[in-house]
């Protein structure tokens, strides 16, 4: 087989290699350059003169002389330049066509060598590829084994790192391993390993021994604040106990707004307050302020009783007074009317006696007329008589009434200053009456409210609270409807 290769590429070298005829050593002459440019040389030749006459020619292209003169120069350079364009075409159109024919050659040949030359390419590229497939996954493998061996060592090399985030016994199982790790199957980073497997090695033992140490500093901490965390719990336990006996001694405060019923239900509530949640020192403490609230509620429900049945009873007597001034102030009325009833009937007995008087008169006109003047003059100075002690009658009772209405209003106002000071006044002894304003002689002065309070007391004999009672109730208008029906009465 290799012997028939070698007849082949020998034919081959012989037909292409060894062929004299294809050696081009030297370009081929086929025509004479110089000769060929030489036909533009009479053309640089006139152009070099333009380029002189166009230099040297002054002209204003403003005026109409110049601008022929530029126009002219313009010419001589198109007729030059179209000179040199139709002398190009016609020196170089031969040229054109043998390198037509010379490129159309070369393309067949071209053509022909292709197929051979891929074929064969694309043999010698596949051939190279596979080898270099090969040699890739030659390195390849062996690039992956030297990267485990450099994994193994970076993972060693990192274990310190990775101990950072452990504690001890986390520590001591990275230690194990390690001990165990054969350097020979590190092959030719053995020497590396070891160096790096003693030094890791000592870096975890004392990395060990310093997280053994901070566990127990923790430990430590953690039973320091474990007992300072009892301590505050124990701290806010009393303080929460200690608040509790400051509001069940508060309690009776709470209590001043309340009436007696209230405060007795909110005592019975202290009562069935539990003190099983106190202990010690505290148990006795709250069992002793319970007791203090207790005394001072059960002395507020009694003082509060008390205030609320005094106040009842107040307002009991109150409505009692009320009732009798209206009893009172409907037998005034009453006697009014019948006051009333008999002044009219006064007045008809009056007009019949008057007027039987006149029919008698009348009978006896003659006979009493002597008798008859002596009548009315005696009946004049009756009615005289009668008026001035009715205007006596009324002047007294004015002031009798004005002075009943101003001792009625002062026993009013102590009644009502005694009632604000909400304590009962001492019982006083009877003493003896004071003669009433209109009895025997007028009294020269006022007597105060507490005199008259214990004047009544007095006289009928009843405590002075019931005197400022009646008092209380006085009605100056039914005393002097009074007044006026017993002064109606005395005139009938």
């Amino acid at each position: 087989m290799e012997s028939e290769v070698a007849s082949v590429i020998d034919v081959a070298a012989v037909a292409v290699t060894d062929n004299p005829a294809l050696e081009v050593s030297q370009p081929v002459a086929v025509l004479n350059v110089k000769a060929e440019l030489a036909v533009f040389d009479p053309v640089k030749l006139a152009l070099a003169e333009l380029a002189t006459v166009i230099g040297s020619t002054q002209y204003d292209i403003n005026t109409g002389a110049g601008e022929k003169v530029a126009r002219e120069l313009r010419g001589q350079c198109v007729t030059l330049r179209t000179r040199t364009e139709a002398l190009y075409k016609t020196r170089n159109a031969p040229l054109l066509e043998a390198q037509r024919q010379m490129r159309a050659v070369k393309a067949e040949i071209e053509a022909g060598i292709a197929p051979h030359e891929a074929k064969l390419d694309k043999a010698i590229t596949d051939k190279e590829a596979a080898k270099e497939v090969e040699r890739q996954a030659r390195l390849a493998a062996e690039a992956a084994r030297v990267d485990a061996l450099r994994a193994r060592i970076t993972a060693v090399a990192a274990l310190p790192a990775k101990a950072a985030l452990l504690d001890s016994s986390g520590i001591l199982d990275l230690i194990g391993p390690l001990q165990l790790l054969d350097a020979s199957s590190f092959e030719e980073f053995e020497d590396e390993f070891e160096g790096l497997a003693i030094d890791i090695e000592s870096q975890l033992c004392q990395m060990m021994q310093a997280a053994a140490g901070r566990e127990q500093q923790v430990k430590d901490l953690a039973a320091r604040e474990a007992k300072l965390q009892a301590q505050r719990e124990e701290d806010a336990r009393i303080a929460v106990l200690r608040q509790q006996i400051a509001d069940i001694k508060a309690w009776p405060l709470k209590a001043l707004s309340m009436n007696a019923a209230r405060t007795a239900n909110y005592l019975d509530d202290l009562l069935l307050t539990s003190l099983a949640v106190f202990s010690g020192e505290l148990h006795q403490e709250a069992i002793d302020a319970r007791a203090e609230a207790i005394n001072q509620l059960n002395g507020m429900v009694e003082v509060k009783s008390l205030a609320e049945a005094e106040a009842e009873r107040q307002v009991e007597a109150a409505q009692v007074a009320a009732d009798e001034r209206a009893r009172a102030d409907a037998e005034a009325h009453q006697r009014q009317l019948d006051a009333e009833a008999a002044s009219a009937r006064a007045g008809r007995l009056f007009k019949e006696q008057q007027d039987a008087f006149d029919a008698e008169r009348q009978e006896a006109l003659a006979q009493q007329e002597a008798e008859r003047k002596a009548i009315a003059q005696d009946r004049a100075k009756l009615v005289k008589e009668n008026k001035d002690a009715q205007d006596e009658r009324d002047r007294v009772a004015a002031e009798q009434a004005e002075q009943v209405r101003l001792d009625a209003q002062a026993v009013i106002d102590a009644a009502a200053a005694i009632k604000a000071a909400s304590s009962p006044l001492p019982v006083v002894e009877p003493v003896v009456p004071t003669p009433a304003p209109w009895e025997e002689k007028r009294v020269s002065e006022r007597p105060d409210d507490l005199a008259i309070a214990k004047l009544v007391a007095a006289h009928y004999n009843t405590p002075i609270e019931t005197a400022i009672s009646w008092l209380s109730t006085f009605n100056a208008f039914t005393v002097r409807g009074v007044i006026a029906a017993r002064l109606i009465e005395e005139m009938v």
